[in-house]
């Protein structure tokens, strides 16, 4: 089929796309399992199953169906069975699959469901993090509220026991906090943990703390003493002694001025050691795709001799596999065109498998050699992009005037004409900690389809590049950041002339939302605007969001009280300077979003109505803040189209 015939990406393509979620491998080394999870066109709902990939080669088999969502598949030791959860029966609960056939068993029937779930090494245990059920009135009942969030976020986590053969149930932790992230020390005697038990964990998210408890259900649970910040993620060593975790020392300061690093702690606490602080990056990741949403979360893996540690690192727009040695020494072993979503090790066979993704590839798995070295593609799940007409993908990089390099990028229109002028649209990321990276982006590659140049960029305040970088915003949205993206919009109008300076839209969601609602008060430049689940007011955020103890306790000065900081507060909040705005401005929110609420919309909304601004609002039934990423297919469609409709009304 000649390129020129096939169509553009489209909206509603969406429900084509299949996303590839993680990579187990299996004990022999024979076969990875992942997820793979695609919209049903019909219902319009998420749909994931278990498919497995056989090593070094072959064809990739689904072994699990239905309407349902199946996650988290997790080999047994003897490599027979998988153990997973699944909403099947109607809320997620713990299933065994046998891989030589049949039908997967249900092992658990818990009130609130199973939220992860690890192998004992004896094979016949699954230790499950559970959610406890809430009391629920008939009717609705009076609340006392003591805590920051009016909204009942904090609920309690138990670690239960489940003896695979019987069935029986025994609890091993149930004190009211959220226990989670169980992992087995490698005698199975005990289980290490993650848990944060200050008596408001939403006013104070960063006190999570390493703990582990005897699988006998003998004595308490014990405090792995590490550093005051965060230590997640634990993984203990092959050989018992030691346990790798990721964080950072110091809850007093927020997460946006220190780096997540990984450590390694005795297994029974004390002094921690930092394996990759000398790199000042992260090692968990924050890249951002339409298509696999945040990025996944990838445990620490042990060397089979212990004497090493390999863990995700965000670098720039990418997210590389690096080994660090107890000894000291450090390598990256797999890196490529795009990100590494997540790895999985196979130290006998001397190779890695590994989910990754490209601005062509939304995510397939890849096999390449332990030594590092080129990487083999063994799937291809979304060949319907073959039938596509892309645009043309690039790279762009600012100068370091008036502010660091920037990494950016550019999405021409498909049959791209250099000769001529197109319109262009300025997307700013959310985070602000996240960063772009080289993915695919569905919803670029959409509105290139439509005519529009996309560009985009990695202003500070994102990760991937160091501390100071991601610091440079603390307390001071609106500043820099803002420089950034004008500084990255003046380098991409001098660099690419087919641009046309008086047809340029801007956009973001979440922190990107905000920073569009601040560009069209201090800036005319753009013609037209849409801010999708923005903070638009500072001072009312505060005492509004899912995020209240998030924005006092990290966001600005965690030393100072909103109503001590309240003119700064002010002063950063956008809508502090709406009665600039005269841009047309497509307000976009999900009536369900707790993380930035309906009214932070709806003020940006009531204000430029108030000051005479072309404005609409486009409202999203039972969605939240995930709407672009994981929301209902149908409203994933109308919210872009709303997108294009709104910019081709105004750049076209």
């Amino acid at each position: 089929m000649a390129k020129r015939t096939m169509k553009p990406v489209q909206a509603d393509d969406l429900k084509y796309l299949r996303i590839i979620n993680g990579c187990v491998l299996a004990p022999d080394g024979s076969a990875v399992a992942t997820t793979i999870s695609a919209d049903d066109p019909k219902t319009g709902k998420k749909q994931s199953h278990i498919w497995l990939q056989p090593l070094p080669k072959g064809r990739l088999r689904q072994y699990t169906y239905g309407a349902c969502i199946d996650t988290n598949p997790q080999f047994s030791p003897d490599g027979k069975t998988i153990a997973f959860i699944s909403n099947r029966s109607g809320m997620n609960q713990v299933h065994l699959l046998a891989l030589d056939g049949g039908e997967a068993r249900q092992l658990t029937d818990l009130p609130a469901g199973a939220g992860q779930l690890c192998w004992a090494p004896d094979g016949k245990h699954l230790c499950i993090a559970a959610p406890r059920k809430q009391p629920e009135a008939a009717t609705p009942v009076v609340r006392r509220v003591t805590g920051w969030s009016v909204k009942q976020l904090a609920v309690p986590w138990d670690l239960l026991l489940l003896n695979v053969h019987s069935g029986k149930l025994r609890t091993l932790v149930a004190d009211g906090c959220a226990n989670y992230m169980p992992t087995f020390s490698p005698d199975g005697e005990w289980v290490v943990y993650n848990a944060n038990r200050e008596p408001d964990p939403i006013a104070e998210p960063m006190r999570i703390d390493l703990f582990k408890m005897r699988v006998s259900g003998k004595g308490k649970p014990r405090l792995i003493t590490t550093h005051s910040g965060p230590s997640e993620v634990p993984v203990v060593s092959p050989d018992g002694k030691w346990i790798a975790f990721s964080g950072f020392p110091d809850a007093k300061r927020g997460w946006d001025v220190q780096t997540p690093s990984l450590f390694i702690t005795s297994f029974s606490g004390g002094a921690v050691r930092s394996l990759s602080g000398h790199l000042d990056r992260s090692v968990q990741p924050l890249l951002l795709s339409d298509t696999w949403g945040h990025s996944p979360l990838q445990l620490p893996q042990w060397s089979p001799d212990s004497r090493e540690v390999c863990c995700l690192v965000h670098e720039g727009g990418a997210t590389n596999l690096h080994r660090f040695g107890l000894d000291g020494c450090h390598q990256r072993l797999l890196c490529g065109e795009g990100a590494v979503l997540n790895t999985a090790i196979d130290y006998a066979g001397q190779r890695i498998a590994a989910v990754c993704s490209d601005p062509q590839t939304p995510c397939d798995i890849y096999l390449g050699p332990l030594s590092g070295g080129a990487c083999r593609r063994l799937t291809r799940v979304n060949q319907w992009l073959g039938r596509r007409n892309l645009g043309r993908y690039g790279e762009t990089r600012t100068a370091a005037g008036g502010g660091p390099h920037l990494d950016g990028w550019i999405l021409t229109p498909p049959d791209f004409n250099p000769h001529k002028k197109y319109p262009g649209i300025l997307y700013i990321h959310g985070g602000p900690m996240h960063s772009y990276a080289r993915v695919f982006m569905h919803e670029f590659n959409y509105l290139a389809g439509q005519g529009y140049v996309v560009f985009y960029c990695n202003p500070r305040g994102g990760q991937g590049y160091g501390v100071e970088f991601k610091a440079a915003i603390h307390n001071a949205w609106g500043t820099v950041d803002y420089d950034d993206v004008m500084r990255f919009t003046d380098h991409v109008l001098r660099k690419y002339k087919f641009i046309d300076a008086k047809r340029l839209g801007v956009t973001g969601g979440s922190y990107g939302g905000y920073l569009t609602n601040w560009i069209i008060g201090h800036t005319h430049r753009f013609k037209a605007a849409v801010t999708q689940r923005s903070v638009s007011n500072f001072v009312s955020w505060c005492g509004n969001a899912l995020g209240t103890g998030l924005a006092v306790k990290s966001r600005f000065e965690p030393e100072r009280t909103p109503r001590e900081n309240l003119e700064h507060i002010w002063q950063m909040s956008p809508v502090a300077h709406l009665h600039n705005a005269k841009t047309p401005t497509l307000v976009v929110h999900g009536e369900n979003d707790t993380l930035t609420s309906q009214e932070q919309g709806q003020q940006i909304y009531g204000l430029l109505k108030a000051f005479g601004v072309e404005t609409e609002l486009l409202l999203f039934p039972e969605e939240g803040h995930e709407l672009s990423r994981s929301g209902r297919l149908d409203r994933r469609v109308a919210r872009l189209e709303g997108i294009r409709e709104w910019f081709d009304r105004y750049l076209k």
